[in-house]
């Protein structure tokens, strides 16, 4: 598996840094107005966990591997209510 794509850091929400992937934009309007943006990322938290896949609106969304600071890997898509992918 290739490494991903690494690009300028910034920040989601005033949280965890990030990295946007390559190709991983893509916006949608819903009927209601509202406005979706849709990313592939790696994000690293201040926890020293780091997510990389899907986000929409700067949630982890879709598929994903979430790795965590103790060594553990998630991959999959996210749970809500949990820090699993």
């Amino acid at each position: 598996m290739a490494a991903p794509a690494r690009g300028k850091l910034g920040s989601i929400d005033d949280g965890p840094k990030t990295a946007e992937l390559q190709s991983g934009l893509r916006t949608e309007t819903t009927a209601d107005g509202r406005v979706l943006i849709y990313r592939k990322q790696d994000v690293r938290l201040g926890n020293g966990d780091r997510y990389v896949g899907e986000t929409v609106n700067g949630k982890r969304h879709g598929q994903g591997s979430l790795y965590k600071a103790n060594g553990d890997v998630f991959v999959g898509e996210p749970q809500a209510g949990t820090s699993r992918v």
